[in-house]
């Protein structure tokens, strides 16, 4: 089982129409023939399934594109459920996605840990925020989506014990988690959000793991990799700190050996003419969302590996 969660970009935006027309294309079929069938189907893959309640309702539904933000479009599962599924040979994997649009780690998935701060409804944002009054966000708007995640996990464990996942399978293994989030840290009126990220990751990433019973849980930090390798603009400094900060937190000593960061501004396409999305969707890129997808993919896979090496190395060690 793996959990990805965040905000939009983790919900996905990455348009179908756009990836039809890669498969479509003679100079770039090669890259995506892997998602269809000698039909030029979209294939579905029963041993690779994904629970997300926004789209599959209560049911995990076997894994092909159309689970994004709406059913048009497909985020990081699509590739990443593959690259994990294809190394997992045992048996079949379950994605669990827990993922909202426009949700901060600072109230929003506020980890328990740091207890609740003094935003107000403006740091928040608000329609017409100039002319509203300004009031304190309410006690229980902390760790909302912190405690929807944990319980959307919950939910999925049980339905594998209930034999409603996959015939024949009733016990799980949480296996990894993915976190791809920060524009509504980063993108606000003050650097206050900020300011606090990092503490507010490390607690997150702790908390849950406590929270979800598995101590070393294999964490992938997706990096915000919005306006590409060197961004320009007014954004250009935020965004490069928080990139600093998502590096920072994968180098403490206690999440060294169990936390990475998978790059994603490398995958950043110019849009041209092109519309498929808002610039900050990563230009709702069928291409940068597959390509993404592969990133976290591998990197989940290469750092259970090593964990998984580093234990063995450690046991010889003790004997």
């Amino acid at each position: 089982v793996f959990l990805l969660t965040g905000q939009s970009n983790m919900c996905g935006r990455g348009s179908i129409k756009m990836l039809t027309d890669l498969v479509n294309d003679e100079v770039t079929r090669a890259t995506y023939q892997h998602l269809v069938d000698e039909n030029n189907t979209w294939i579905t893959r029963d041993d690779v399934k994904i629970y997300y309640p926004p789209i599959t309702s209560k049911k995990p539904q076997p894994l092909t594109v159309g689970f994004g933000m709406s059913k048009g479009r497909f985020g990081p599962e699509l590739e990443f459920g593959r690259i994990v599924g294809d190394d997992y040979e045992d048996g079949p994997t379950l994605l669990v996605k827990a993922a909202w649009g426009g949700k901060d780690l600072a109230v929003d998935f506020r980890p328990p840990s740091r207890g609740i701060s003094n935003y107000t409804n403006r740091e928040q944002g608000i329609e017409e925020w100039q002319q509203a009054k300004i009031k304190q966000v309410s006690a229980d708007a902390y760790g909302k989506y912190y405690n929807l995640t944990i319980d959307t996990v919950h939910d999925a464990l049980l339905r594998i014990e209930a034999g409603e996942v996959f015939d024949g399978y009733n016990t799980w293994e949480l296996s990894g988690m993915v976190w791809f989030q920060g524009w509504n840290d980063m993108c606000t009126d003050d650097d206050r959000k900020l300011n606090e990220y990092e503490d507010n990751l490390a607690h997150f990433v702790r908390d849950l793991r406590v929270d979800l019973g598995k101590p070393d849980l294999p964490t992938v930090i997706g990096e915000f990799g919005q306006l590409g390798i060197n961004p320009e603009g007014w954004l250009r400094e935020h965004t490069m700190r928080l990139r600093r900060i998502q590096r920072s937190v994968a180098h403490r000593d206690e999440f060294r050996q169990s936390v990475r960061v998978a790059m994603t501004s490398t995958y950043v396409v110019d849009n041209g003419n092109e519309t498929y999305d808002g610039f900050y969707h990563y230009n709702g890129r069928a291409d940068t969302y597959a390509f993404i997808g592969q990133a976290f993919g591998q990197t989940m896979v290469h750092l259970i590996q090593d964990i998984d090496h580093a234990k063995r190395e450690n046991a010889t060690t003790a004997a």
